[in-house]
């Protein structure tokens, strides 16, 4: 009985240690249309690094597979049909091999690829990739994704887009101090990221009665799709005119360091446009305790 045991161990570890074999596989060069040819041979060459990243293949490199096919005498320049690669796969030698496309439409880039099994010709597995982007990002995610995709993996990594930008943004409304209500109008100038959030100059002008600059920091919170609140928090200068302090019964003005926080509602109506609301509450650390609140809409830009 424990021989039996023994037996049916063995067998299951050479079982486990087989599937585990990476599985020998060759890369076409992807055919390419509406993109150069130097950038579809470094997608290729990108391709074949991710594919080895997966863990699933072992890939032939690109000199080797040329020169073989070389040697035999094999034209790979027109071959894009099923047939013709798994020609190319038996006279490398290897149990798959991988074909497929590669191009641009407009702003959109996109990847086709096969994944043949050369011994019966049959397609493994046939998938697409497409990215609004450029060709970095392209480079860098899609393909990652569409390798992973290839092989069979139903987790992928990819890299996070980190964008940076100059932020730039001007609105009007309703501010109120104490005593009045007036117009309101402002802007903020700012430079950030995707992944930190951004730092900036803002101000705030309630008509005749109220100035504040304030360095400033915001992190946008996307709350659905193409909408987004921004937090912000900040600190600077501050003037304020025909202020009443309820306590002392006395009018006066705010001057020296000012304080507010607030947020903004972001609306993207374009890659670069947003349709913004703020709004602010702020107080004075000098002279008065004097508060102020702002509420207006305007645009923001990002470059």
């Amino acid at each position: 009985m424990k021989i039996k045991w023994i037996i049916l161990f063995i067998v299951f570890i050479n079982t486990a240690a087989v599937s585990q074999q990476k599985m020998l596989t060759a890369v076409l060069e992807l055919k390419g249309e509406g993109i150069l040819d130097s950038d579809a041979r470094l997608i290729s060459s990108r391709l074949r690094t991710y594919l080895f990243d997966t863990q699933k293949f072992t890939v032939v490199e690109r000199e080797k597979m040329n020169e073989i096919l070389k040697e035999q005498g094999f034209q790979m320049s027109g071959c894009t049909s099923n047939e013709c690669a798994v020609e190319a796969g038996r006279l490398l030698g290897v149990k798959y091999i991988i074909a497929g496309d590669v191009g641009k439409i407009g702003k959109l880039y996109t990847v086709s690829l096969r994944l043949i099994d050369v011994e019966t010709g049959r397609l493994v597995r046939v998938i697409s990739e497409d990215c609004e982007c450029g060709i970095e990002e392209f480079l860098k995610n899609t393909i990652k994704i569409a390798s992973y995709k290839i092989a069979g993996h139903t987790k992928i990594k990819s890299e996070k887009k980190i964008k940076d930008y100059l932020y730039i943004s001007s609105f009007g409304g309703i501010g109120t101090t104490p005593l009045f209500s007036e117009i309101s109008v402002g802007g903020t100038f700012a430079y950030g990221d995707s992944k930190i959030g951004r730092v900036g100059i803002s101000t705030a002008i309630i008509i005749d009665e109220l100035i504040t600059i304030n360095l400033y920091y915001a992190y946008p919170l996307h709350v659905y799709k193409k909408f987004s609140f921004v937090p912000q928090l900040g600190i600077g200068y501050l003037e304020m005119d025909y202020y009443y302090d309820e306590d002392t019964e006395e009018t006066g003005t705010a001057t020296g360091l000012g304080s507010f926080i607030g947020g903004i509602t972001e609306l993207e109506l374009a890659s670069n446009l947003n349709l913004e609301v703020n709004y602010f509450y702020g107080f004075s650390f000098s002279d008065f305790d004097a508060n102020y609140d702002t509420i207006s809409a305007g645009l923001s830009y990002k470059f």
